[in-house]
């Protein structure tokens, strides 16, 4: 989950197709582990905060929204991140095993 919120740096480059494209791994990979039992659900309704966020930077994105605001929506969800990752240090480990 780390890597992924990391991933979409720089800010020039990203694209709401981008985002959208690594929210259907998230939410995919997410489902994967925890019907494998590999992730609580708890870990799994707090990472879905994570897809929400993702999910305002591509509409922001979408609406052509200023970058001051997007970098903002940015940073809260870098800080949302960091605190999943703290709660739950094996998630981000356990997500990026199963990008191709």
């Amino acid at each position: 989950m780390l890597q992924s919120v990391t991933s979409l740096l720089p800010l020039v480059s990203l694209t709401c197709s981008a985002i959208q494209l690594e929210m259907e791994f998230i939410s995919e990979t997410l489902e994967f582990l925890r019907d494998g039992q590999l992730i609580s659900n708890e870990a799994y309704l707090e990472a879905g905060s994570i897809q929400g966020g993702m999910n305002v930077i591509a509409n922001l994105l979408d609406n052509n929204v200023q970058d001051e605001e997007i970098t903002i929506q940015y940073q809260i969800l870098s800080q949302k991140t960091q605190r999943l990752h703290n709660n739950f240090p094996k998630l981000n480990e356990l997500i990026e095993s199963h990008r191709n």
